[in-house]
């Protein structure tokens, strides 16, 4: 079995990130930054009518991407703890002045999940690995 083969058979990333613990704390920045803004009194603007499911579906597939490629082994317990925390921070927010809890925005944040953590199963994985060779390559020149 060569080496592709192995990280495929174990969800593992085919390589090492050089800035993994930044990406992993990158990570959770961008979790925090989502239970804020979804706490927030006045939410972010959609832009236009359901575009706030719009951004709960982005945000969701952007944290289960960024989970499941940077917590390989722990894909499982990303995609419950995600979508266990869309569903928490609606209820939450049905507790917030000026914000209501929408079961619609739960399964945008749902569906977002899915497809980030499917998504992390895809060629994208090596996005981070990607970013790492051309900041390396710009250092260089």
């Amino acid at each position: 079995m060569d080496r592709k083969e192995y990280a495929a058979s174990t969800d593992e990333p085919i390589t090492q990130l050089r800035w993994q613990p930044w990406w992993r704390f990158s990570a959770w920045g961008l979790l925090a930054l989502v239970v804020v803004l979804s706490l927030l009194p006045t939410g972010v603007p959609a832009g236009f009518e359901g575009g706030d499911k719009l951004q709960h579906l982005l945000a969701y597939m952007v944290l289960g991407f960024w989970f499941a490629v940077l917590y390989p082994r722990q894909r499982r317990l990303s995609l419950l703890g995600l979508i266990l925390l869309g569903a928490a921070l609606e209820v939450a927010q049905g507790l917030v002045p000026a914000r209501m809890a929408s079961p619609f925005d739960g399964l945008a944040d749902a569906l977002g999940v899915v497809l980030g953590i499917w998504l992390a199963r895809s060629p994208a994985q090596g996005l981070f690995s990607w970013i790492e060779r051309r900041l390396l390559k710009a250092d260089e020149t």
